[in-house]
């Protein structure tokens, strides 16, 4: 089926626009004069039935209370009935009652004379009886024409003597009012011909030369640029097809420039493997590829327009306007949510014409190796520093030695087992590296087997025995009786335990409790090892299984210990596919938490 296209043109819309705008000013005008007109024309009508209606009630005020009119003779009700007459000849269709203080009708011009006695019972004859003047209106029940309604009370020395009840019909009003309507619609419709035929006329000259315009800049985004649009005056329609033909010319100039760099751009980004950004003169950013967005976990919509040092956040030291001038290379580090990213950052001009135009940033990701560095690092220094103390302190009880204390039996037994000492310490440093090593490296081999917790546990207290009767320590066991045999390398599951036992003893106050608790959770088996000791500050509790990591260095090292026992429990526990968490804090003593699977095909490393 065709489409019916009529409003799809500027000419059409135009016209319609200014038809609809000359309706809905007609509309809105005729609206507002009509109730003007209605509200002007209805209350000068009710203005002269209530001046009239309050002339009778004065006119009439005395007459009620006498019998007879001295001035002309007629009794009282007749005067009233000749005043009636008079003062509303004028006024069609309206009927005018005036009533006693009872509402008993005494005098009216309506032709139905057998209403003369009877009462009225309206509720504006009531309130009027009651003192207050009362209007309103309604439809008459036979006619159906509209009733203008007046109630207005007589009073003598503020005393109601009586009533005048007035009724009369709006038609006339309203009839005079549709007259005036009909005259303003039919000049309405007049004035909508005239606006069409000038509309016309008016659109026919702005559409045309838009039209043509339209076509043309169509056939520029086909990239058509040949095309000029034919200027017709000199307004701004016609400015708008001097422009219009202008930036033919100038977008087919810049768009050849736009296509050859683009395809620079294109294969720069493509083959880098690095984030790149790009900025104006200004150091906003203008361009960055994907890889750029991944490292800095924000869309490019995100950061397009802001400054380079805003996105980066550079050191104190570097400033992003002598970077126009002069590379530069630093780092940033940008990690969030506990995880570290670290990025090297290569920031170089870029000059076009000899000047700068803005700057190519290089980013690279070197978090892996600068924690291995810092790991490293770290690592030296820390074994560097445990054998360095003992190393000491065993070249200075040497040197002792030779300078003539071997001399004397007593001294140099005692320096000789300090000296054993400090070498058996650097033995289980040795020792323990080697191990960790060991299990860094996967170089090891489980040699998984049904293992009775319970007895393992016992096997362990009882070895520390010694110690836990010199601190004057209790155990309490609350182990399962169903407790079933957990799947595991009894070597290395009795070192776990050794170490965690050995650190409740050390720490725990004299005269206190070490309690034990092993349940099944599951297909896993939890052990919990509790002391009331001296705790560790929650703080220092997401460091406490690095390695060489001692919360009290000095008193650590008193008690013999170098911050290597939890790192190996830890690496041993993960191998068996298990997981260890500490709980604690100073002065309430340290949980000890660990899981393991009760059974598992466990991935053995190389022996």
């Amino acid at each position: 089926m065709k489409q019916f296209t009529f409003f799809k043109g500027i000419h059409s819309k135009f016209i319609v626009i200014l038809l609809l705008v000359i309706i809905l000013a007609i509309q809105v005008f005729g609206v507002y004069f009509n109730r003007a007109l209605e509200s002007h024309l209805v209350n000068n009508f009710t203005r002269m039935l209530d001046q009239q209606a309050h002339l009778l009630a004065y006119s009439i005020q005395h007459e009620l209370d006498k019998p007879y009119n001295e001035a002309d003779g007629l009794g009282a009700y007749e005067h009233i009935q000749f005043l009636i007459d008079k003062m509303f000849a004028a006024i069609p269709h309206a009927e005018i009652q005036v009533l006693d203080r009872n509402g008993v009708v005494i005098s009216t011009n309506s032709d139905n004379r057998s209403i003369i006695g009877q009462r009225n019972t309206q509720i504006e004859v009531k309130r009027a009886l009651l003192g207050t003047r009362d209007e309103a209106i309604r439809l008459h029940p036979k006619t159906g024409h509209r009733m203008k309604i007046m109630s207005i009370p007589i009073k003598v020395n503020q005393d109601v003597v009586g009533a005048v009840y007035l009724m009369a019909s709006l038609e006339e009003t309203y009839q005079s009012i549709a007259e005036i309507n009909s005259l303003l619609v039919k000049g309405t419709l007049i004035a909508l011909c005239l606006t069409a035929v000038i509309g016309v006329a008016l659109a026919r000259t702005i559409s045309a030369p838009i039209k043509e315009m339209t076509k043309q800049t169509q056939a520029m985004a086909a990239g058509d640029f040949s095309k000029q649009v034919k200027v017709y005056s000199e307004d701004e329609i016609g400015q708008l097809a001097q422009g219009i033909n202008h930036l033919s010319q100038r977008l087919s100039e810049a768009l050849g420039e736009i296509e050859e760099e683009k395809n620079k751009l294109a294969s720069i980004l493509f083959y880098m493997s690095d984030g790149l950004i790009a900025t104006d003169r200004k150091g906003r950013i203008i361009l960055l590829n994907q890889q750029a967005e991944m490292m800095l976990n924000k869309q490019a919509k995100e950061v397009l327009g802001q400054k380079l040092s805003d996105v980066l956040d550079f050191p104190d030291e570097v400033q992003q306007d002598t970077l126009l001038f002069r590379e530069g290379r630093f780092q940033v580090d940008i990690g969030a949510d506990g995880q570290p990213l670290i990025l090297e950052i290569t920031v170089s001009p870029l000059h076009l014409d000899g000047e700068g135009q803005g700057l190519i940033a290089v980013l690279q990701d070197v978090t892996e190796r600068e924690q291995l560095e810092r790991d490293r690092k770290a690592f030296v220094a820390n074994v560097s520093h445990e054998l360095r103390t003992p190393l000491t302190t065993m070249k200075s009880y040497v040197e002792t030695l030779i300078s003539g204390a071997m001399d004397d039996p007593a001294v140099a037994k005692r320096f000789l087992h300090v000296i054993a000492n400090e070498t058996e310490r650097m033995i289980r440093l040795v020792n323990k590296l080697l191990q960790l090593s060991k299990l860094d490296s996967k170089r090891f081999k489980l040699r998984l087997k049904k293992l009775d917790l319970h007895a393992l546990i016992q096997e362990t207290i009882q070895r520390f025995s010694f110690q836990l009767q010199e601190r004057e320590l209790t155990v309490k066991l609350d182990i399962a009786a169903d407790l079933p045999p957990v799947e595991a390398d009894k070597d290395m599951l009795t070192q776990v335990l050794d170490n965690i036992l050995s650190n409740a003893i050390k720490y725990s106050l004299a005269g206190g409790q070490i309690k034990v608790t092993a349940r099944q959770e599951g297909d896993q088996l939890k052990l919990v090892i509790e002391d009331e000791g001296v705790g560790i500050p929650k703080q220092e509790l997401k460091h406490i299984f690095k390695r060489f990591y001692r919360v009290d260095k000095a008193r650590s090292r008193d008690k013999g210990g170098v911050g290597l026992g939890l790192s190996i429990a830890r690496e041993m526990i993960l191998a068996h596919q298990g997981s260890i968490e500490i709980d604690s804090d100073v002065g309430e003593g340290t949980a000890v938490t660990i899981r393991l699977p009760l059974q598992w095909s466990a991935g053995e490393g190389a022996s």
